[in-house]
């Protein structure tokens, strides 16, 4: 079925709730009855057919991506809380017939289309660690793909509560929110994320590692009814998955690695005992190939393309399948640092931070310094003080000499992008009086 078709079925005779974001629930005939006539209203305009969207979290938000989609629309999806120069940048490349930032009062008896899952449905935006806004686009068939995958790794069903705590500006959530409506699951959005909250029936938990761990911490009793947590968007700190399992004694672990433009890639399930050290198994559906050691992937899940025409060239991962079929990252080709004549990933260097237990996150640069020309600079995020000199004999067990920064400095408010990630241009912009070095000294 087409996906809006589709969710519109499975809850227009139902009078139990659908969907809560924040204090505002909706019961599923409720939702439908909305979705439908804002969809009528939609397709008895004469546009460009596609719509823009500004709204945070909330039930107008899904009432009108929903109606859009409905309607044969492309649906783009701002984030209101970018800058007005970034806003305006992803505005010229979508050009929309109109931006709506609440949902209208509008509504029209026309006759809806059929709905065409072959069409373009979702325009979002890639915003990396130069946190450029690039409009990229969908088709419905593409995320049905991935349904359709999900269902035999997860086996969803209409007994679930899925518990969506992040933006549905960003494509991860929004993801989440309707592949929970989908599968007829009550679906629970956070307005705002608020990490001592968690529904007390939740069953599935999608979130940022952020998410996971600080709601994790912040539960003062366990939480039994989670049986399983998707955590995607960045790298999880595995030494911390104990702590996890001790608020959610019953849940099973998996992180998922792909892009915005792949969908998914990998999947690193617990259960199966893979390498701490790799993002998992390809994911079921998924063929990964590596080609002068740059990742290569082939499924149905992948989006149509850039809006501005760009040709996608890959995900630009650098890495290795083991003789197991583990998939091991080593890198991005444009973080690659030249430090003393050695081709440096920093990634490699986050990931042994990221095992030791007082650093939460990290980050890992090249700086020009007039004595010992490039060399290694780490920023940390920590949950307790630590002392350069255990630091760097820790790394030396681990890594070559040409490996272990030269500098450490501790970061309180380390800077994210909505999906998660670090914001690497952000952090590097940062002033120092925001970077405390955790000891003058030069041990190396």
């Amino acid at each position: 079925d087409a996906l809006a078709t589709h969710i519109c079925q499975r809850w227009k005779d139902q009078d139990n709730i659908a969907l809560e974001v924040g204090q505002t629930a909706v019961s599923g005939r409720d939702l439908v009855l909305q979705i439908d006539s804002l969809a009528g209203y939609l397709a008895s305009l004469e546009n460009n057919r596609t719509l823009g969207l500004c709204l945070k979290n909330s039930v107008a938000f899904v009432v009108t991506f929903l109606a859009g989609v409905r309607a044969n629309y492309r649906v783009a999806v701002f984030d209101p809380n970018w800058p007005k120069p970034v806003f305006e940048q992803a505005l010229e490349q979508v050009q929309p017939f109109d931006v709506w930032e609440s949902l209208p009062k509008k509504t029209t008896s026309t006759e809806l289309p059929q709905e065409n899952p072959e069409n373009n449905f979702y325009i979002g935006f890639t915003s990396g660690s130069t946190g450029v806004a690039k409009a990229f686009q969908r088709t419905q068939n593409s995320w049905l793909a991935s349904f359709r995958l999900d269902q035999q790794e997860f086996e969803f069903s209409e007994s679930d509560v899925f518990f969506v705590p992040g933006q549905f500006s960003h494509s991860l959530f929004l993801y989440a929110l309707l592949r929970g409506l989908y599968a007829g699951a009550r679906v629970v959005c956070a307005q705002t994320f608020r990490p001592d909250f968690i529904p007390c029936d939740t069953t599935v938990f999608y979130g940022v590692p952020t998410h996971i761990l600080q709601t994790a911490s912040a539960c003062e009793t366990p939480v039994s009814t989670v049986r399983l947590i998707l955590s995607s968007g960045a790298a999880f700190p595995k030494h911390m998955l104990e702590g996890v399992g001790q608020t959610f004694p019953r849940a099973e672990f998996c992180e998922t690695y792909g892009a915005s433009e792949l969908g998914y890639v990998s999947l690193w399930r617990a259960r199966e005992n893979p390498p701490v050290a790799s993002v998992g198994r390809p994911f079921n559906g998924v063929t990964v190939s590596i080609k002068n050691d740059v990742i290569q992937v082939k499924s149905d899940l992948c989006f149509t393309g850039y809006l501005n025409g760009q040709a996608f060239e890959g995900i630009n991962d650098t890495g290795y399948l083991n003789e197991d079929g583990f998939l091991f990252l080593t890198g991005r080709a444009d973080r690659m640092i030249i430090s003393k004549g050695k081709n440096i990933h920093p990634e490699h260097i986050e990931a042994v931070l990221r095992q030791y237990p007082a650093i939460e996150e990290c980050a890992v640069f090249a700086r020009s310094d007039t004595i010992r020309g490039e060399s290694l600079i780490a920023f940390l995020s920590l949950n307790t003080s630590v002392e350069h000199r255990d630091l760097v004999a820790f790394l030396k067990q681990h890594l070559p000499l040409t490996h272990v920064p030269q500098a450490f400095y501790q970061v309180d408010n380390w800077p994210r992008l909505p999906s998660g990630k670090t914001y690497f241009k952000g952090l590097q912009a940062m002033p120092l009086s925001q970077k405390r070095p955790l000891s003058q000294k030069r041990l190396l």
